[in-house]
């Protein structure tokens, strides 16, 4: 199966308003964030005297809720998922701290439509 951005765009959405799947989409990027500085301080936690600070929390590995936009938006092929993980992450990453989450969801929002058409 070719996995390609035109495949994800030609397959339907869920049947639901534009606005809704906006919403949410911000609710999830705004928990993946508010769990991701969490997640990102308490590794820190963790690793305290570790030089290698190579320890994550156990429920880090257990949680990804982007797995609902992956179903909102029926992407199926797992490296397009991967790149959308990927950006998702960098874009978290880059502002870790910033207490603004729903300008951060934003500003993801904006990066995932250049990838997916979601809202």
């Amino acid at each position: 199966m070719e996995c390609t951005v035109n495949k994800i765009k030609k397959k339907s959405l869920l049947h639901m308003d534009e606005s809704l799947k906006c919403r949410i989409g911000m609710s999830i990027l705004l928990s993946y964030l508010q769990v991701f500085d969490t997640f990102y301080y308490m590794n820190s936690v963790i690793n305290v005297s570790n030089t290698k600070t190579d320890q994550l929390w156990s429920l880090e590995k257990n949680y990804n809720p982007l797995q609902t936009i992956f179903i909102l938006a029926n992407i199926e092929c797992e490296n397009i998922q991967e790149d959308i993980n990927d950006l998702v992450f960098k874009y978290a990453n880059a502002r870790v701290g910033d207490k603004n989450f729903k300008d951060r969801a934003k500003e993801i929002l904006l990066a995932l439509k250049e990838k997916v058409v979601f809202c």
